[in-house]
């Protein structure tokens, strides 16, 4: 059986995405509101106190324009080569903008942002911030429930290695794991107690294909980058694999005191 496509999929579910996408170029661009003293579209108002927005995300742009040639962005009204990354790039670019303006100008735009996260969500994808910048990343369940019990400092890179920009991007995804390889680490033994197999497939990939420099080694040398990718993203769910099962872990040694006194107190 041929295998679907996500946007298959989708519009199996009755989500026409190029319908969303129409929605929210309309909301941006032509619909036109008051904020306060302020009206026009969201982009017009956003333009008129464009000086107001975070430097983080504007740099020094001056304007829509110019931050639009500067980073090579381009949304059309009737996009020729429309997927649903075209979708999820506009939903970033739009959002950006209303996070970095000031408060009053994204609470007048909060039913937008509303619209565009309801619709993120639909189609299986949540958001993902560091530093104000947000991205939207493929919804996984493991990855947002590792990245709930990690340090902080990691997981942003595991919500942000299911980003689609990252797909056939090897060099960034090796980076994200050699972080995580580092994290896990500490934990190797422990979790060879729990599922030796895990762990031996999880730090053969890490130890071969991400950690060491094994490129000059004849197999992994020749094999192709479809082949390293999925490499990769076994390790990386390995990881998550492994994170989960050493959480449980911790949750089976806090049981055990209490099942052992509510037994103790049945005899």
């Amino acid at each position: 059986m041929q295998r679907k496509n996500i946007y298959d999929i989708l519009k199996e579910a009755k989500i026409d995405l190029e319908k969303e996408y129409a929605r929210i170029y309309h909301m941006f661009y032509r619909n036109e509101i008051f904020i306060g003293r302020k009206y026009g579209s969201p982009h017009k108002i956003i333009n008129d106190n464009f000086s107001y927005l975070n430097k983080n995300l504007v740099k020094r742009c001056l304007n829509i324009h110019d931050f639009d040639e500067t980073y090579k962005f381009s949304f059309s009204d009737s996009p020729y080569d429309f997927d649903i990354n075209y979708l999820i790039s506009f939903c970033e670019y739009i959002l950006n903008f209303i996070f970095s303006s000031p408060k009053n100008i994204k609470n007048g735009l909060q039913s937008l942002t509303d619209h565009i996260e309801s619709c993120m969500n639909d189609i299986g994808y949540t958001r993902a911030i560091k530093d104000n910048i947000a991205i939207y990343v493929e919804s996984n369940p493991a990855a947002l429930a590792v990245a709930e019990i990690v340090d902080d400092k990691i997981s942003y890179s595991i919500l942000e290695y299911n980003h689609h920009k990252l797909k056939g991007d090897l060099l960034n995804k090796k980076n994200i794991l050699k972080h995580l390889a580092d994290d896990i680490e500490p934990q190797k033994q422990d979790l060879k107690v729990i599922c030796e197999k895990t762990q031996d497939n999880l730090f053969f990939l890490l130890n071969h294909f991400i950690r060491h420099n094994n490129d000059g080694k004849n197999y992994i040398q020749q094999m192709d980058d479809s082949k390293k990718e999925q490499a990769y993203d076994d390790a990386y769910q390995l990881y998550l694999c492994a994170k989960l099962l050493l959480q449980n872990e911790e949750i089976n040694q806090r049981i055990k005191p209490i099942k052992d006194s509510v037994k103790a107190k049945n005899f």
